[in-house]
């Protein structure tokens, strides 16, 4: 019961809360243990780069995932998971679909045209080094959103640690949203593989990928081969709340966070809810012995912090920066608008995180903890292209002149400006 007891963080100083806060945002890997994998990681990709898919298959002979394969898997699932998978694609696909950027070109005076121009990825590649609660959702939130941009080519690495069981699963899903190609291959020569590429591997133009420090140390080194973006397995749900809020529907919610090594934040300006909420995590963990023990062995909190004033709440919310942001409050909407950094917000007290994680779009993805200050989740802009079109009439261009001598008096534009007039002056021969 004592341990049980230390989990819980009834927190009512600000300044005690904003410390909390801030141990939680600070979970970045230790350059030293960085290091000391350095030279084996580098060692990996090396080889990769140079011996090619003789590297790949001392390490996997049986490469690439069969049609054999494929149509075992759906055999080892059952026909409501089935339903569930294509349901959850038929909704994502919803969702995405609501959010494709449109190219667009506007005509000027002087007859200029300028205009953006999207234009998808050709192929990417997925990574998942090893299965959490929340992989199957990355996966069909990746290539779902994928399909939606139009990539032609969606191909998929799964590490061999992962057990035959997921692996089905895995592989039912991945087959249903789209996916190209499908390999069991280990985590490094995976991303190798993508960044490289081989004459099996053809090389990608995006990763997806998560992972340890190893592949962490890997993104670095390649990351001038390809683009990257990182999945984070460890998320964090923030969850404001007011005093009609149920206690024992947001014990669930953050239950169902903690099963996966995520991170949970409870705040409202009620003191009773607050310890209506620790009442209920405490009787649920004294039902679950095995996950109070495994967040003890963690050193993992589950803080529960209570303020004086709606102000200060949405000040730590901002601050926080949460993936996943639960305002299980009356009237959501009301504050909508002063939430400036959040990955997904679930509004009222009917939306729990997982309707997100499922059919809703929900930021699991790429955002990490903090990150939402400055950065935004899947999209489908994360598998686009853009590029700005510009036209220059000769009228246009005459009437540029002027200012591009002013600058030109820096001396960094005399050819530029040169290149203007012999155009101009071409033009009027011409007349």
């Amino acid at each position: 019961m004592g341990n049980i007891n230390s989990i819980l963080q009834i927190i009512t100083q600000l300044s005690e809360a904003e410390v909390e806060l801030q141990r939680i945002n600070q979970q970045h890997p230790n350059p030293a243990q960085l290091k000391d994998k350095a030279s084996k990681v580098r060692e990996i990709l090396t080889d990769v780069l140079l011996r090619g898919d003789d590297s790949l298959l001392e390490y996997s002979p049986n490469l690439q995932v069969s049609g054999s394969q494929f149509d075992a898997a759906y055999q080892q699932i059952s026909q409501e998971f089935l339903k569930t998978v294509r349901a959850t694609i038929e909704n994502l696909t919803k969702f995405y679909q609501l959010k494709i950027p449109k190219s667009w070109v506007h005509f000027a005076e002087e007859q200029v045209i300028i205009g953006k121009r999207y234009t998808p990825l050709k192929r990417i590649g997925i990574h998942i080094d090893k299965e959490t609660k929340k992989t199957l959702t990355m996966l069909l939130m990746t290539l779902v959103c994928a399909n939606v941009a139009q990539v032609d080519e969606k191909v998929l690495f799964l590490s061999p640690a992962i057990d035959e069981r997921s692996i089905a699963r895995l592989l039912v899903a991945a087959q249903e949203a789209g996916v190209s190609e499908v390999y069991r291959l280990e985590p490094i020569q995976s991303l190798a593989a993508m960044a490289y590429g081989t004459p099996i591997i053809s090389k990608v133009d995006l990763i997806m990928t998560s992972g340890d420090l190893e592949l962490t140390l890997a993104q670095q080194m390649i990351s001038g081969q390809v683009r990257i973006e990182s999945y984070f397995n460890q998320a964090n749900l923030m969850i404001f709340a007011d005093g009609k809020a149920d206690p024992l529907h947001l014990a669930l919610d953050s239950l169902f966070q903690l099963e996966d090594d995520s991170k949970v934040i409870f705040i409202s300006q009620s003191l009773e809810l607050a310890h209506s909420i620790a009442a209920e995590v405490t009787k649920r963990l004294q039902d679950d012995i095995y996950l109070a023990k495994t967040l003890v062995y963690r050193g993992q909190a589950i803080p529960i912090i209570v303020v004086d004033s709606l102000d200060i709440a949405i000040k730590l919310i901002n601050e926080f920066a949460p993936q996943s942001l639960q305002l299980a409050i009356k009237d959501p909407w009301s504050i909508l608008n002063k939430i400036d950094n959040a990955g997904t917000i679930f509004m009222g007290y009917n939306t729990p995180q997982i309707v997100g994680d499922y059919f809703g779009g929900s930021a699991i993805n790429l955002l990490g903890t903090g990150v939402a200050r400055y950065a935004s989740a899947l999209s489908v802009e994360t598998f686009l292209k853009q590029s700005n079109v510009i036209e220059y009439s000769t009228k246009a261009l005459k009437k540029l002149v002027p200012s591009l001598e002013i600058l030109s008096q820096t001396g960094e534009l005399t050819g530029e400006i040169d290149s203007i007039r012999a155009r101009l002056e071409g033009h009027e021969k011409e007349l």
